[in-house]
């Protein structure tokens, strides 16, 4: 199993992401305040820091809804002009699991000054909107060894 919530800057006292809730039971009983949320690291899932692989859409996603200025607004710095439907930019962040201001978060670092990330549409939100596709060529190898191994 992999999970993470992705931010690139302390966590926010505001923030639910990489919490458990900390007041009452979980649907089974158990005392959440106890709990941690999990933190996977897709890049190193042995623990430790490791590169991501960011897969992109080139055209942004459902133009002119709230998504798609939300992932606008991650600020990922795409190149211009590209012809595929798809972009993969490899190693242009780096991730580890960390504790941060009480939640359990995927660190995001940008490996380069010309692909800063924004939180958005609030810090408290971190880089929720690209979760999936900050890490998707790590998730995606992940995925084919584990099909494979099934296989």
């Amino acid at each position: 199993m992999i999970g993470y919530s992705a931010f690139n800057q302390t966590v926010p006292t505001d923030s639910f992401w990489g919490r458990s809730v900390s007041t009452g039971l979980d649907p089974v009983g158990g005392d959440l305040s106890t709990q941690e949320v999990l933190c996977t690291n897709p890049a190193s899932l042995t623990g430790g820091s490791g590169n991501l692989t960011t897969i992109v859409p080139s055209a942004p996603f459902a133009p002119g809804s709230s998504i798609g200025l939300g992932i606008g607004g991650l600020g990922m710095g795409l190149p211009k002009g590209i012809t595929s439907q798809w972009i993969q930019l490899p190693d242009l962040y780096s991730a580890s699991c960390v504790k941060s201001n009480g939640a359990n978060v995927l660190m995001v670092t940008s490996r380069t000054a010309k692909a800063p990330l924004n939180a958005f549409p609030a810090a408290s939100w971190g880089l929720h909107l690209a979760d999936m596709n900050i890490a998707m060529g790590n998730l995606l190898t992940v995925a084919k060894a584990e099909a494979g191994a099934y296989k």
